[in-house]
């Protein structure tokens, strides 16, 4: 084994610094080594992680008006649009009711309808989260109260999807229009509020001259939206307000059908209260009791026969209502459709016209969409039909 010797040039003066310096590094390197790694970052790479236009959007957010104001000296650009969020700094103020940064960031330069990537302006966000200080801040700036983002919806949308009707109130009151629809499906604000269950909205939005009557691509209404979801409250409204109770849409549906499929025990008793016809048949001849019979929903069945539905009544197909029953397994129905079924023909009480059947823009049955026993079932309420809902953000 060689054994270490001392060499006397090792031990120079002169090597003294070097020996000096080699250990500070290497102490150094320790020392880094056993702090967190956030520090170190922090303390090495703070100057390239530095994000002046981010941590404006932060501080607009938290309303920091220090922090705010420091990062516009540092040359934060007051319309940069956020790339995680694609929000701007305005926007973050808006969406937390920062009034008083949003005043700081229009006096230096940010513009009040600076859309983002979804076309979505300041408004739109303070309207959606219901900040009505931010709200008609921005209004008295010359905000754009009917700009329409990229799907079509306006600030008046927005505040009808988060159900605050004193904002809608606001919007209507700066001319807000109640009735454009969006561009998907061509929802309005009315429609959107119905199938949100915003009642409050609702009757804002009626008050405000929104058309309770307006159709949406596929020929549906407020007043269909109400009965499919069961909102018997704001169904009193429309039908209060003036709504086409057999109005049908696209497929020959009308309120009482689409309340029938879904079992709406609320609102079938206001729409029979409203002369709705029972008997009223779609594009494939089914019935409000058929939808009821094939759902299973027996008070709906018992409800429709109380009304005068006629059980006899057969779709394109030649299926009635204790057929549909029969398929289903369900012998309550069935034998209340039985015996309302004797009593019908026993009484000659039948009410049978083709005025009932709807026979489409063609006066074509054989343009409707082909039924089977094995049939899909409607959209339960909160699917999307008949209104394709935008996703809130």
């Amino acid at each position: 084994m060689e054994t270490w010797k001392a060499d006397p040039s090792r031990c120079r003066i002169r090597k003294l610094p070097e020996i000096c310096f080699s250990y500070a590094v290497k102490a150094a390197v320790l020392f880094l080594l056993l702090l967190p790694p956030s520090v170190t970052l922090l303390l090495f790479f703070k100057p390239a992680f530095a994000d002046p236009d981010r941590d404006l959007s932060v501080a607009a957010h938290a309303g920091d008006i220090s922090k705010l104001r420091s990062s516009l000296a540092q040359g934060a650009n007051p319309n940069a649009i956020d790339p995680s969020g694609g929000m701007t700094a305005l926007m973050w103020a808006a969406a937390a009711g920062q009034k008083a940064a949003a005043e700081i960031l229009l006096k230096s330069g940010a513009h009040v309808n600076t859309p983002n990537n979804e076309g979505r302006t300041a408004l739109m966000v303070a309207s959606r989260h219901g900040k009505n200080d931010v709200v008609l801040f921005l209004l008295d700036h010359e905000a754009d109260v009917n700009a329409r983002d990229n799907k079509g919806s306006t600030a008046l949308m927005r505040a009808a999807v988060g159900g605050h009707a004193n904002t809608a109130r606001i919007l209507l009151t700066h001319g807000a229009n109640p009735n454009t629809p969006d561009d998907n499906n061509g929802v309005t604000p009315l429609m959107m509020a119905t199938f949100k269950g915003h009642e409050d909205v609702v009757r804002v939005l009626i008050s405000g001259g929104a058309n309770i009557n307006a159709r949406n691509n596929f020929g549906g209404t407020a007043l269909m939206g109400a009965a499919q979801s069961n909102q018997a409250g704001i169904a009193k409204l429309l039908i209060a307000g003036g709504a086409e109770v057999d109005a049908r849409d696209d497929e020959g549906e009308t309120a009482l059908l689409f309340a029938s499929a879904s079992g709406a025990t609320k609102v079938i008793p206001l729409l029979i209260s409203a002369k709705a016809d029972v008997n009223v048949q779609d594009r494939k001849g089914e019935t409000a009791l058929m939808e009821a019979a094939w759902k299973g929903h027996s008070q709906v069945v018992q409800d429709l026969i109380g009304a005068g539905a006629d059980p006899l009544l057969a779709d394109n197909e030649g299926h009635t209502a204790v057929a549909l029953a029969m398929k289903m397994k369900n012998g309550r129905i069935e034998t209340s459709l039985r015996k309302a079924m004797k009593a019908a023909v026993v009484s000659g009480n039948r009410i049978i016209s083709s005025s009932h059947i709807y026979k489409g823009p063609h006066n074509s049955l054989s343009s409707g969409r082909s039924f089977s026993m094995e049939k899909s079932p409607r959209p339960k309420p909160g699917e999307d039909f008949p209104f394709a809902l935008p996703h809130p953000h």
